[in-house]
């Protein structure tokens, strides 16, 4: 597979100096962190175009992102993840290689309950050494990032076992409180990012994600993915501004980008739409690089 960008880089005249503005780049203060889970392993075609997109979009507007990534995407789609690992301004994290629940799921919406069962501890250990097995061969780096599938209400602060093992695999933020306290959506933009102090381990940072998840807003209402949702978006983004920590962190998905947003400007509107307003803008891992920085001592 070859990115479109890469064909043309000659015609850009983009250099990895130049490439390199994530280390130049300010992570202070960080207002939106962007991520994006690349997870539609059974359509390669789909991973690399939706690369091809995010890489393109970034270098334009140059802000940092982090993209979560299966193992099974990594596996299918290794050849992009190796010229990947030439951008510095992409933080690549893990979104487990299976994209297995690690936590039990109770949707209720409105007067429908879901229930979702979680796979053993044994499960997650295994995935979790097997995701990060090939991650370390490909990127030759250790992971630093968690997001798993699905999220919850409360992301991990209930399960301090899971975030034990988790620990165990050395990695340093989590992104796993991305739902309602009815395990649905919008997630409540009062929901700031936090150390899991209380459960003993102070060096693992969860970073929620707001508002809807554009996965579960298009299979319960399709028809206005490309109009309401965004608005939607916008309006719990600046109501996150009122708020002390005034941080919003969004998600798309690699599947819902392709079906919906490739062909339109709507993510990059979004995205000029925060810049316009001053917010600082930039990845899951700028976040976690800002947190401990302005909490130094």
């Amino acid at each position: 597979m070859m990115f479109g960008w890469i064909s043309n880089v000659q015609s850009i005249t983009i250099t990895l100096d130049e490439l390199s503005f994530c280390g130049k780049f300010s992570i202070m203060n960080i207002n939106l962190a962007i991520a994006y889970c690349i997870e539609k392993s059974y359509e390669p075609y789909v991973i690399s175009k939706v690369l091809d997109y995010i890489v393109e979009l970034h270098l334009e507007l140059k802000i940092n992102c982090s993209l979560f990534v299966t193992g099974r995407a990594l596996t299918t789609n290794r050849n992009d993840f190796l010229r990947l690992n030439k951008m510095p301004f992409l933080d690549i994290a893990s979104h487990t290689f299976d994209h297995i629940g690690i936590k039990a799921n109770l949707e209720q919406r409105k007067n429908e309950f879901n229930y979702i069962a979680p796979v053993s501890i044994k499960e997650i250990a295994d995935d979790c050494r097997r995701f990060n097995s090939l991650y370390q061969e490909i990127f030759e780096c250790q992971c630093l990032g968690f997001c798993a599938p699905r999220g919850f209400y409360r992301g991990l602060a209930d399960r301090p076992d899971l975030l034990e093992l988790l620990s165990s695999f050395y990695y340093k933020y989590i992104v796993s409180w991305t739902r309602n306290n009815l395990d649905w959506f919008p997630c409540d933009q009062s929901v700031a990012p936090f150390s899991y102090h209380y459960q003993g381990f102070s060096h693992l940072l969860e970073i929620p994600t707001h508002g809807w998840q554009d996965a579960a807003w298009i299979k319960t209402r399709p028809q206005t993915i490309t109009t309401e949702y965004w608005s939607s978006q916008k309006n719990e983004l600046l109501n996150s501004l009122k708020l002390p920590r005034k941080f919003f962190g969004l998600v798309l998905h690699d599947w819902v980008i392709f079906e919906e947003f490739i062909d339109n400007n709507l993510i990059k509107d979004f995205y000029l739409f925060c810049l316009e307003n001053e917010l600082s803008v930039g990845s899951f891992k700028d976040y976690y690089d800002s947190f401990y920085l302005n909490n130094q001592g």
